[in-house]
């Protein structure tokens, strides 16, 4: 097929680039322009040229009705400036999106046909920052989106989302189609662009890395180790350790807090010791001080606010002497044991999958259960 050309603006010719993508069919619209179709006549009605939204279109199609439509309209240039100018640009900033690499496509998307079914990454009602997204949105409304969002087709029809969260958000606040990357992504690949993404952006904190990292743990990396997780990642094993201890972190305080970026994996360590030192106490203490504190109250003043009740409670745990046996497992630390009052606290190091242990309570449990009422009731 010989390539469409159509006269520019001084005059002369402008050839339509060769196609740089792997999809050249439009689907639900019927606008791409057929070969050998007549020049549209010198003084048609007019027609704003604007991006719809199409249910799903790929670049190619939209580069297409762009050429088109620019020249038809090129008779038309008196009042029509503007329009002209606005087309002229979305159609430099397609042209100017990476080609898709073997086995991709690049579409124009319905954003209500791309959903997330990956593990929440932040917190919160207002999860991308009410100031960063109206700031986005003013960004694409003036100058259209050029980072395309990174999907993979589902078997239903939609497309599920493993990056651009923030983008996806903003074109659908506009009501326009989302520049979308269509990839073929297993899980892993999925989870790992979602992480990457965020490991770019300051807004996202420690706190809500550890509770995605413990929540994939429990979904997608059952019985694996810290160390699997971590090298899948790019994070030290240490690192990790601390995102999957300080996942721990009570929901009730995290649902009180202004600003959960506020809390570093230091301050969530604090908070996580003293609740688990005294539980019911520990945790009554910090959540009286942050329901008594003023409804404005400053984030950095809430932050210590909880830690002063942190501390306090760690304080009152201390003067219990707290008696500790190691256990070890192949030259490796592998669980301790506490006794603090009539309380015995066993912590597993991470090395120990989360299945293992509740083999070990669930055969406990069963061989208590097994025995005669009287054994039990002597012994408690």
């Amino acid at each position: 097929m010989e390539a469409a050309s159509f006269p520019d603006s001084e005059g002369g010719v402008m050839a339509k680039a060769a196609s740089r993508f792997h999809a050249d069919d439009l689907v639900g619209d019927g606008t791409a322009p057929r070969a050998g179709a007549p020049a549209a006549a010198p003084h048609v009605q007019h027609k704003p040229i604007v991006l719809r939204k199409a249910v799903e279109r790929t670049v190619d199609s939209r580069i297409a009705e762009l050429e088109r439509q620019l020249a038809e309209r090129d008779s038309e240039k008196e009042g029509l400036s503007s329009e002209l100018a606005e087309a002229k640009a979305e159609l430099e900033r397609l042209r100017a999106v990476p080609s898709a690499d073997e086995g991709e496509e690049l579409l124009l998307l319905d954003p209500d046909l791309v959903v997330d079914m990956l593990p929440k990454d932040r917190s919160g009602s207002d999860a991308f920052g009410s100031d960063d997204l109206e700031e986005l949105v003013r960004s694409i409304s003036a100058d259209g989106q050029h980072d395309a969002i990174h999907v993979r087709r589902a078997e239903d029809g939609s497309y599920e989302i493993a990056a651009g969260r923030r983008r996806l958000a903003a074109c659908k606040r506009l009501g326009i189609s989302v520049l979308a990357r269509v990839r073929p992504l297993d899980r892993l690949a999925m989870l790992r662009l979602q992480y990457s993404e965020n490991e770019r952006r300051a807004s996202i904190s420690a706190l809500e890395r550890g509770m995605w990292f413990a929540e994939i743990k429990a979904s997608d990396y059952k019985g694996s180790t810290a160390r699997k997780i971590a090298s899948d990642f790019g994070v030290t094993e240490s690192m990790m350790s601390h995102y999957l201890y300080i996942a721990r972190f009570p929901r009730a305080v995290l649902s009180r807090l202004r600003d959960v970026r506020k809390v570093s994996v230091h301050i969530a360590r604090q908070v996580v010791d003293a609740v688990e030192a005294d539980r019911e106490e520990g945790l009554k203490k910090i959540l009286s001080a942050l329901d008594g504190a003023p409804e404005d109250i400053d984030p950095d003043a809430q932050i210590s606010l909880m830690l002063g009740a942190s501390v306090r409670s760690k304080q009152k745990t201390k003067g219990q002497k707290l008696r500790s046996e190691h256990f070890v497992l192949r030259g490796r630390r592998c669980a301790t044991l506490a006794r603090s009052g009539n309380t015995s606290l066993i912590r597993f190091s991470t090395e120990i999958s989360h299945e293992r242990v509740r083999e070990l309570l669930a055969r406990f449990v069963e061989e208590e259960n097994a025995k005669p009422v009287e054994q039990r009731s002597s012994r408690e």
